[in-house]
């Protein structure tokens, strides 16, 4: 997680230096400049959120020539925008038969069983992945997710069909420590 958020600061800094030019002296990076780069992002398709994200990167390096490198003295105001909420979305019974008999038809059992079980508990792949028996109740009714984006603990009740998987995946995964713990962010 660490790294990934390393490569996407990177990657967003890169992209601000190539507009911006690598030869723009930090000190006349101001506040029509940074409007200038807002501006560019959007008209780039870019949501706000992400333009956010880049203006931050942004920040950063601001931040770190006024404080460490003493280059300017002041750090302009960072025009970030106010993001809309996410959509809510979700999958019709077609789309999850056909993704479910796809999965079966490629003989991908494992991820097919971890799709469904996303499905039914809203789960974020991380946690999938990171789930441990020992979250999960003596009857597999409930389980509590421990690590997760928020940092706050939480509790989700499983679906006859959740409880089915788990309670499968037990049975062929008893030396595992979780029922999904042979997978990867690749798989």
């Amino acid at each position: 997680h660490a790294r990934r958020s390393m490569d996407w600061a990177a990657g967003n800094a890169k992209m601000v230096v190539e507009f911006l030019g690598e030869n723009m002296p930090v000190r006349d990076i101001d506040e029509v400049t940074l409007d200038r780069v807002r501006d560019h992002f959007a008209a780039q398709g870019n949501s706000d959120a992400t333009i956010n994200r880049k203006l931050l990167v942004l920040s950063k390096m601001l931040t770190i020539a006024r404080d460490k490198l003493k280059i300017i003295d002041a750090k302009p105001q960072i025009p970030i925008t106010r993001e809309k909420q996410g959509r809510i979305r979700f999958l019709t019974r077609e789309e999850e038969k056909a993704m479910s008999v796809l999965l079966r038809r490629w003989n991908m059992d494992d991820l097919h069983d971890l799709v469904l079980f996303a499905i039914d508990t809203g789960a974020r792949r991380g946690e999938l992945l990171k789930a441990r028996w020992s979250d999960f109740d003596a009857t597999y009714e409930r389980w509590t997710i421990w690590e997760n984006k928020a940092d706050h603990p939480r509790t989700v009740p499983l679906t006859k069909r959740a409880r089915e998987i788990v309670k499968r995946r037990r049975g062929i995964q008893n030396d595992h420590e979780g029922p999904f713990v042979r997978m990867t962010p690749a798989s």
